[in-house]
Formats: C-alpha cells, structure tokens, sequence
C-alpha cells in the first residue's frame, strides 16, 4: 500500500488556510508587544484588524508634537510583525516591514521633518512633513512555519495544554482533515502554567492508512504585566541639605504580578534634580524605571522641591546704655543693626513686635524685633536698653520767689528779667534749662524754673519759685462782677425815678386845667 503523506498545518490563534506539501500559519494577535520609553505617552488602540501606536492619546500625529527627545523601542515577543506609517489624508503608506524582532522610532532629526526608523538594527528615514499614523496589522497571508514553533501563553490568563492543541490542523493528501487524531503523546506544560519558562509539547496525528506524524513545539510562559508602584509623595528639602539616593530607591514601592521585591530592579533614567539645581529654589522632578526579571517597565515620578528654610542672620549692636532723658530713636536702633539672608540678601522685613522703652523712667526695657525673609522665615532679636540714673545731685542758688495771678502771663524773657535783678554775680551769659511753669501759667500751684548762670567757663545753676496764685485772678473777677451788678442797680435806679417823675408833672398839670 503507497504511504500517504501527512502534513500538519500549524494555525495559531485560529486561523487555517491548507497548502499541498508545506507547513503554513496565519500570523498570530498581538502577544507580548513591550513599548519601551523615557515617557510613557505613548499606548496601543485595537481597532478590528489594527493595533494603532498612538501618542499622548492621538492617533493622528503631527511633526510639531515631537521633539528631538522623542524615543521608543518596541520589542515584537510574537509572530504578529506587519508594521506601517501611512499618511492621514492620502492613506499612502510612507513605510512598512515585516518579519522583525525589534522596532525603534526616534524623531533626533524633527527639526527636519525626518523620522528615523531602525529596525532590527537597519536604519530608514521617513519624511514627516504631514500628519500620519503608524499601525500593526494582521496580515491574513500565509507564511511557512519554522519547525521549531514556539506558543507564548501568558502567566496570568494562561491557555490550557488541549486549547494549544486545538491551534493546529493536521491534514492528509487522500483523508483530507484529521485533526480530530490528535493528541498530545508529551507534556511539560500542564502544572506549570503559571511558572514562567519553555515547555516541550508532542502531538501526534495519524491517517485511515496508519501513518503517524509527530509535530514538536513549545510553549513559552511569559510574564508581560508591568510592576504596578505606588505614587511618590513631594519631598520638601532645605537648599542646605543634599538628598540620598539610596533612600529615594528605598522610598519606591513596587508589587508585581510574579517577581518578588529582590526581583525588581530600580534604575534613575531622569534627574533634572542633581546637575547644578540641587541649591536653588525650584520644583524638581526624577524619573525611575521599574523593571521585573521579564523585563515589563514602569516608570514613577519623584518631585523634589527646594526650599529655603534658613532664619536671616542679624549683627550689630543689641545693648545700649543711656542717661536718663536721654534720647534713643528706632532709627539709631534699627541703624546699628545688619539684616542679611543667603537667598533674599537684604530684601528682609523688620517688624518692631514690642517697644516699651521709657527714657523718663530709670529701668531695663527689651525691645523686640521679628525679622522676616521673603520664605516667611523668621529671626527674633531681643535690644536691651538700661536706662540709668548716673547723674549726681545738683545744688542751685535759690532765688526769691515769684508770685503772679493766674491773669498774668510771664514769658521767658520776663523771668530772665526779673533773675537778672535778682542776681549780684558777674557772668558772661544765663540761660533757662528747665521751665515747669510753661504751659501752666493759669493753673494755681508752685513751679520750679532752673538757669544756667556762665561766667569765664565756671556755671552757677539758679533756680526760682514760681507761684501762681489764681485765688488773686478770681477776686478780681469777684470785683469786676460786683461793680457791674451796682452800676446796673443805679441805672435801674435812675430810670425808675425818671419815670415817676415824669408821671407825676402830668398828675399836676392835669389838677390845674380843672
């Protein structure tokens, strides 16, 4: 009896097309297409037959999105590998390649208008001046299969070992189909289905004639799910302290689908933070990849914030010493002090929170002052001010006393007048140097008047009694009252007399016409 050929067609995820004397297979859904990338902007979108790489959620890209910093790799773990740019409004296509491993997309040369293209490390340049978009794309042709055939299942939703079956089609020349022979005659794949590796599969198929053929193949467990990591809270840091590193990595919490933390690696891919802006106030920003042992990335965001939070520093004079009445501004105060301010210099706020001091009263007096820089930090200064009584006491010649009422005024030159007459001492000069009966020159009471008598360098201080004597001011008040009431009874008087008289004439001359 003539053998009868078997052939067995292999038809991953499905599809099934059968051809005389070869091994044909459709290719298979995207499986295991990893985006590498410094951002993570760009994403995939199915749409029936296509997977569109699309970036910062636009599918339609335009030359003025990018930047020269623009950069992805995709890395194909499948046997899905028909890529192409096509122009957006013509739909003609610009680039396509087929059978690859690895594609990279960097736009180094945007400000030309050029995409560079590499692929499987051969290089094309693309012309970017209208808007494009860029797909995967099942091909639907047929293509022959390698004998070493390998299925990727993944460890999350993993397929079962007779579903893998379930792929392939075996055919006869003269029987046609005979899948339904099947089976798997070796397995390394069941129980291991959520253990990543490559496992040996055997199926076995046979014709109505008895011929066996034997199709070997391997199932790949792979882990395609990125680490998933905790957002970074801001740090806040002085400009004085530098951050560490090593705790930053410590700070990541990363929990994966597989790998265990010693598993996961950590890796600084951005730092706008270490290069020359550690000590300037600013918002700052690292970027961490993540990566487990299947090489699945993600990458976290780390803002460092630089902060001033150093008090402004202040020198110069905190303690006076002054004679009692002595005069003592805020200005001399303020004036005898330096404010200075690492970052702000001396664009500083003083703020004078407490100022007892009383140069009239003997005493210790803590005038407090808060300096504020422009980060509202604040320095506090404490000014102590003794005031002291150093002066011994004075003796004065005392002159005799002055009286006056309270509606007689003396100005300083009537006292100097009436001191003068008082005086028997030669002198060059005399002076008043203290004046109570200023402003009291109607109030009654007894005020002191002190002078100061020169005579070829020597002083002799005097000192006068001044007493206003308002009882004297009212008296004559009394008197000035009294006079007016008489004058006003005399007037009455002579204007009742008057009238009586002048009644009685009319009384009279009336009598004698009867």
């Amino acid at each position: 009896m003539k053998n009868k050929i078997l052939i067995l067609f292999i038809v991953i995820c499905g599809f099934l097309t059968i051809s005389s004397n070869q091994i044909y297979a459709y290719d298979n859904e995207l499986i295991g297409i990893e985006i590498n990338s410094s951002m993570q902007e760009w994403d995939l979108e199915k749409e029936g037959d296509r997977y569109y790489l699309i970036y910062f959620n636009h599918r339609s890209l335009n030359y003025k999105e990018f930047d020269s910093s623009v950069k992805v790799s995709i890395d194909m773990n499948t046997t899905f590998d028909k890529f192409r740019m096509v122009n957006n409004q013509t739909g003609e296509v610009l680039f396509e390649v087929k059978d690859f491993d690895q594609l990279e997309i960097n736009a180094a040369n945007i400000d030309l208008h050029i995409l560079n293209i590499i692929v499987d490390g051969k290089q094309s340049k693309v012309d970017f001046n209208k808007a494009l978009v860029m797909y995967f794309e099942i091909s639907n042709e047929l293509k022959e299969i390698d004998q070493e055939v390998v299925l990727i299942s993944d460890v999350n939703h993993p397929i079962a070992a007779n579903d893998f079956k379930n792929f392939f089609v075996a055919v006869d020349k003269n029987d046609g189909d005979v899948s339904s022979s099947m089976v798997i005659v070796e397995d390394e794949y069941t129980g291991n289905e959520h253990i990543l590796g490559d496992y040996q599969m055997v199926i076995k198929a046979n014709d109505n004639a008895g011929n066996i053929a034997l199709l070997s193949y391997t199932i790949s467990v792979r882990d395609f799910e990125s680490p998933k990591v905790e957002p970074l809270e801001i740090i806040k840091i002085s400009y004085k302290d530098s951050i560490d590193y090593g705790e930053l990595f410590d700070n990541i919490k990363a929990i994966d689908n597989y790998d265990q933390q010693s598993s996961i690696s950590y890796d600084l891919v951005a730092d706008t933070y270490k290069y020359g802006y550690a000590n300037k106030l600013g918002l700052y920003e690292l970027t961490f990849k993540v990566t487990d042992s299947s090489g699945n990335s993600t990458y976290v965001k780390q803002q460092i914030e630089v902060i001033d939070d150093v008090r402004p520093v202040i020198s110069g004079k905190t303690l006076y010493e002054i004679e009692q009445f002595e005069d003592l501004s805020m200005d001399e105060v303020l004036g005898n002090l330096t404010f200075t301010d690492e970052i702000d210099g001396d664009n500083v706020e003083v703020v004078i929170e407490n100022n007892p001091l009383d140069v009239t009263k003997v005493g210790s007096y803590d005038i407090e002052l808060a300096i504020y820089d422009q980060s509202e930090n604040i320095a506090y200064l404490v000014i102590v001010v003794d005031v002291k009584d150093t002066t011994a006491p004075s003796f004065f010649i005392n002159l005799n006393q002055m009286t006056v009422s309270g509606f007689d005024i003396l100005t300083d030159d009537d006292i100097l007048t009436f001191v003068k007459s008082q005086v028997l001492l030669e002198y060059d000069s005399i002076n008043i140097t203290m004046n109570e009966y200023k402003n009291h020159e109607k109030e009654s009471g007894i005020y002191r008047v002190q002078l100061s008598l020169k005579d070829k360098g020597f002083e002799t201080k005097l000192q006068l009694l001044v007493n206003v004597d308002r009882t004297q001011l009212l008296d004559e008040e009394a008197v000035d009252q009294s006079s007016t009431i008489a004058q006003k009874i005399v007037g009455f008087g002579f204007i009742g007399i008057a009238v009586i008289g002048t009644c009685t004439f009319i009384f009279l001359k009336r009598k004698k016409l009867i």
